[in-house]
C-alpha cells in the first residue's frame, strides 16, 4: 500500500521529530511520560537504521534507538519496616 515508502517516511519523521523535540525540551518529555510511580529524567537518542524494504513482510522497516532514563518513585505509606 506504500510502494514508494512515502507514508513510512512521514510516520518516521513524526516519531523522530517528537523524540528530537523531547530531547531539546526535557520538560515536555517529563510531562508526557511521568506517572505517579515514574520520574522521567533524560532522553538519549542513539541513532537508527534508515528505511529498508523487507521482502518477507512486504513492508518498509526502520529502527530508531533511544533510551528514557528515569527513576521509580517510592512512597513510604506502609507500616512494614
Amino acid at each position: 500500500m506504500d510502494e514508494t515508502g512515502l507514508m513510512h517516511e512521514q510516520a518516521m519523521e513524526a516519531v523522530t521529530d517528537l523524540l528530537s523535540r523531547w530531547h531539546r525540551f526535557g520538560e515536555e518529555m517529563q510531562t508526557a511520560l511521568e506517572t505517579e510511580r515514574f520520574h522521567a529524567g533524560e532522553l538519549r537518542m542513539d541513532g537508527g537504521t534508515g528505511k529498508q524494504f523487507d521482502q518477507t513482510r512486504s513492508a518498509w522497516v526502520e529502527s530508531v534507538t533511544f533510551s528514557i532514563r528515569g527513576a521509580e518513585r517510592f512512597y513510604n505509606n506502609s507500616t512494614e519496616g
